[in-house]
């Protein structure tokens, strides 16, 4: 079965990990990616490379069915997990890149969901990476 990964904002950071997905074989086409973003020459360049864009968070969520990545500023991210929130028929997994909201923030949001906290480094940008991650409550 085709991995199906959304990500709710589409800049440098999250540019460089939907080309890691595609370029590590982890999804075999960019359509089984999809992103969105506020700002259209953001979601011109994800939609050069093949992948689904969006203006809407709604339609990241709609189409992401087993991971949906939080890649936005953090004063976005209330935002952010308030379009998830409304998402309930996803169980997409919700990995959050987003530099310190801490878990606890992200699960008072979405609290019925599987929560990851990751933070990647920059070497993602050229495909080389290191990243921590943890756990939320409902991850077994």
């Amino acid at each position: 079965m085709a991995l199906s990964v959304g990500f709710i904002g589409s800049g440098m950071m999250a540019s460089a990990l939907m080309d890691g997905l595609l370029a590590k074989g982890i999804v075999t086409s960019p359509a089984q990616i999809s992103c969105s973003d506020v700002w259209e020459p953001a979601r011109a360049a994800a939609q050069k490379k093949g992948f689904q864009a969006f203006a809407s968070n709604e339609e990241v969520c709609a189409m992401a069915k087993d991971i949906i990545i939080i890649a936005v500023k953090p004063n976005v991210v209330p935002a952010a997990l308030a379009d998830i929130a409304k998402s309930a028929s996803s169980n997409a997994v919700i990995i959050s890149i987003a530099a310190g909201v801490t878990l606890a923030t992200l699960e008072s949001h979405i609290p019925d969901r599987k929560v990851v906290r990751v933070m990647p480094n920059t070497p993602c940008l050229v495909g080389e990476s290191a990243g921590a991650f943890a756990l939320g409550q409902n991850c077994k």
